[in-house]
């Protein structure tokens, strides 16, 4: 039908609301032979739709290898990126597909392109846990200390003590700071992930490293409210009475900010309040007379 319609001088390069023209359908529907006959037709190949996608852009999308190679053999742009400054290979490491990721590196795709935001292909690998693409990556020359607009490398987003130890064998810098002064081992204690906090501690980062207020991981685990997070790093050494540059510790705060589980959590593990701060200098047997137990 497709043939039929070509050789009747049907439009190939028409577009439709969304900009989109027959070979990006093609494309997003994985039709192979669909593909073949309209390059055979003259499509042109680069058409991009209202979001600046291309066929190719699609095929990866949908983890179609066969497409893929077919637009890259004859002449789409690999490196034509879509309204978010993201190439083919963006797509990859947000699927997983490695093998497409591979062809794309080999054929010459721009590997460390940063998109709008300034993220590589790598940070979105990263973030999706997607080991496999990251490997691929970081083995043709992926620079694993480039940071984004946030001033985060791509181990700022790692989720697990496997990919964390893959971004160190390739020299990911552990205590680069992002734009707020935060290491990457924050951004795993944000997510809760003891497992990377972890992973990040057994590969040498400090676990009482403390931010521009004076503050430890454990300042932080408290203000949110992670108790096995707390637990973890008290268990693991983390100094329970370390002061901020105010002169309070987390008990003094976790008083201030009313958070009574945290406060029995803490007092557990002795902890004491500061002469300065809310807990006034007390020590656990202090605190009967306060109404939480």
């Amino acid at each position: 039908m497709l043939r039929k319609l070509l050789e009747n001088n049907v439009d190939i390069y028409e577009k439709d609301i969304h900009g989109k023209t027959t070979l990006h359908y093609a494309a997003e529907n994985k039709c192979t032979d669909a593909v073949e006959i309209l390059i055979k037709y003259g499509a042109y190949l680069n058409s991009q739709d209202i979001y600046q996608q291309t066929a190719l852009h699609y095929a990866a999308g949908k983890n179609c290898k066969e497409i893929v190679e077919l637009l890259v053999s004859n002449g789409a742009d690999i490196n034509a990126k879509n309204v978010n400054g993201q190439t083919a290979l963006y797509y990859t490491a947000i699927n997983d597909s490695n093998e497409i990721a591979e062809y794309l590196v080999s054929h010459g795709v721009s590997i460390n392109s940063q998109d709008q935001e300034g993220n590589t292909a790598l940070h979105y690998a990263i973030q999706n846990c997607n080991r496999d693409v990251a490997e691929v990556l970081l083995a043709h020359g992926a620079y694993v200390n480039l940071k984004n607009k946030d001033g985060c490398s791509a181990i700022f987003y790692a989720g697990n003590k496997e990919i964390i130890k893959l971004l160190i064998t390739y020299g990911a810098a552990l205590n680069l700071k992002e734009n707020n002064g935060l290491l990457p081992i924050h951004y795993a204690l944000e997510s809760n992930n003891i497992k990377a906090v972890k992973g990040f501690i057994k590969n040498g980062v400090d676990i009482n490293v403390v931010n521009k207020y004076g503050e430890t991981l454990l300042f932080y685990a408290v203000y949110r409210n992670f108790s096995d997070m707390t637990k973890f790093l008290i268990k693991y050494g983390i100094s329970i009475n370390a002061i901020d540059k105010k002169g309070l510790t987390i008990l003094d705060h976790a008083i201030w900010n009313l958070s009574y589980d945290m406060i029995r959590l803490l007092i557990s593990f002795d902890a004491i309040g500061s002469s300065k701060g809310y807990g006034r200098n007390k020590s656990p047997s202090n605190f009967k007379d306060f109404d939480i137990f």
